[in-house]
């Protein structure tokens, strides 16, 4: 009988701390759940940074569509405590192709502001067909906007099936490489007018001065060391139809006939 009884005994013990751990848990939950939706910690003012092109108060209202809701239906995705900036930047950057990166600072505990920085225009990539506007890509070769300034073409397949807008040049880092060399033949003076990237590795240069250049891509930093010896041999360059240095080691040249 007094094993029953102490049985019993720790079965209601178990039961009343369940039971208040239950109560402490609820107590905890309602008054985080009425904490964060006092006006005190709701966010009613977004102010927008960085925007160079993109007008702030469409950013802003965008930010504003992320906020609004609840999340699971109880807590709401303005409180100060709740706001997710990955949610935030995610949205942007698929509203907006031109937006590279978003970051959100809490300025007080009903404001935030939300800096961005902007995708810059360095190359335009166009197609063949000449009724097609060309769009403009950044240095990374992703495609954000249709070109509305002069720059530097580029052509060539896209990394994607599907539209130009928010694909990438050829392949992904392809522009960069590119770019790297593009720099350092113009520290030699050699400026470039157009770059054609053609399957399945092969990229093609168009030199201002006259010539185009043909290597394959990736060996960007042996064609730049090489190129100065190269330039030492030719004594005109308007002469040259080709520089091709697709080959390692061994470099073609091809003049105007």
């Amino acid at each position: 009988m007094g094993k029953r009884r102490l049985k019993e005994r720790r079965t209601i013990i178990i039961r009343l701390y369940t039971l208040l751990g239950i109560l402490l848990i609820s107590i905890l939950f309602g008054g985080g759940a009425y904490g964060v939706w006092r006006p005190e910690v709701r966010i009613d003012s977004v102010a927008v940074s960085g925007a160079q092109v993109l007008l702030p108060h469409i950013i802003g209202e965008k930010v504003e569509e992320v906020l609004s809701g609840a999340r699971f239906y109880i807590f709401p995705k303005d409180s100060i405590f709740l706001v997710s900036e990955e949610e935030i930047e995610k949205t942007l950057k698929d509203a907006f192709p031109r937006i590279h990166s978003a970051s959100v600072a809490q300025t007080s505990f009903t404001s935030i502001d939300v800096s961005i920085a902007e995708r810059v225009a360095k190359f335009a990539w166009c197609t063949e067909a000449t009724s097609t506007p060309c769009m403009a890509a950044d240095n990374e070769g992703f495609i954000f906007a249709q070109a509305d300034q002069e720059l530097i073409p580029i052509y060539g397949l896209l990394a994607d099936d599907g539209p130009a807008l928010r694909n990438t040049i050829f392949e992904e880092g392809a522009v960069s490489k590119v770019n790297s060399l593009r720099k350092a033949l113009e520290t030699l003076g050699q400026e470039t007018k157009s770059i054609s990237f053609r399957n399945p590795d092969e990229v093609v240069l168009e030199l201002v001065s006259g010539p185009r250049l043909e290597y394959v891509l990736g060996e960007e930093a042996q064609i730049a060391e090489a190129f100065p010896s190269v330039l030492e041999g030719i004594e005109n360059l308007e002469e040259v139809l080709y520089i091709d240095m697709r080959f390692g080691k061994r470099v073609y040249i091809k003049r105007n006939e």
